[in-house]
């Protein structure tokens, strides 16, 4: 509590400060730096951009959940999305609720009152955590679920992000549940390595998400979630209140995008950067096309 006090006094000499400057202030959207949350940054940009006329800073490589929100409470970002079990765990420091509408209702109750952050309707995305292997290896061993693996001769080389390793929802629930049998400690990638990976053989099973675009080829398959280890969150975007207050309109805006996403979308999204190659800003756009915005 102390932590989030001091940052709110921080925050208002850093925003006192800018209001010495004439004309509007430029709004800055910011995104942790995986595929999916800048895909979803670049859309809420874009569609602010239209919207508002306003210029948009993107800042779309914040590092952790808990180094997004301070950024937030600081005031050096406005808007950057996140899920509501991460919420959770590394910002209220709770123990997960297995129901995710309480888990939502917490943070949309404390963000609030603890750094003057809002957390909007949900964007329509339900994610799980999912421990993905090569296709090959899983026919070859006849594993289906996570509980074979861990049954398996096979010791796995893990590889996963640093929040996945760090959050208490994340490798410790893996071990403690399944007693996954490693080669080695886990390997520490960026999200957006983590299938290069697999494919290269860095790593025998990696974790992601459902919504990771390599999952929709071939290449790799999820292993079922059998014992339940992981809870399903929802994607919301994170609005400072202070912005809200300087930029007349902008919650009204980005209101708009709440329950416009799915899972399906989502990851057909994320397979045409990862896989396809497209480009961010090319993708945000014709999403907003199709969802009439």
């Amino acid at each position: 509590m102390n932590r989030i006090r001091a940052l709110i006094c921080v925050s208002t000499v850093v925003f006192s400060a800018g209001c010495s400057h004439p004309g509007p202030q430029p709004i800055t959207i910011g995104a942790l730096a995986s595929t999916e949350r800048i895909l979803i940054a670049e859309i809420a940009a874009q569609h602010v951009e239209k919207r508002l006329g306003v210029t948009v800073d993107r800042r779309l490589d914040l590092g952790s959940t808990s180094l997004a929100y301070d950024g937030l409470v600081l005031g050096t970002t406005d808007v950057y999305p996140e899920d509501t079990n991460a919420l959770v765990v590394s910002v209220l420091k709770e123990p997960l609720d297995p129901d995710p509408a309480i888990v939502l209702n917490r943070v949309r109750n404390e963000l609030p009152r603890l750094g003057r952050v809002q957390v909007l309707d949900p964007l329509g995305i339900r994610q799980r955590v999912s421990m993905a292997v090569r296709a090959s290896d899983a026919k070859d061993g006849k594993m289906q679920k996570l509980s074979e693996a861990a049954r398996s001769r096979l010791a796995w080389t893990l590889g996963c992000t640093s929040d996945f390793e760090q959050r208490t929802d994340g490798y410790s629930v893996l071990m403690r549940t399944y007693n996954l049998p490693l080669k080695l400690a886990p390997k520490i990638l960026p999200p957006r390595g983590l299938y290069e990976a697999l494919a290269s053989n860095q790593a025998s099973m990696v974790a992601g998400y459902d919504t990771d675009g390599p999952l929709a080829g071939p290449e790799f398959t999820v292993l079922n979630d059998d014992k339940n280890a992981f809870q399903e969150s929802r994607a919301c975007l994170l609005v400072r209140q202070g912005a809200m207050e300087r930029t007349p309109g902008l919650r009204a805006a980005l209101d708009q995008l709440s329950r416009k996403f799915n899972n399906e979308t989502m990851r057909k999204m994320n397979y045409e950067v990862d896989v396809e190659k497209a480009h961010v800003g090319a993708v945000a756009a014709e999403f907003l096309r199709q969802a009439g915005l």
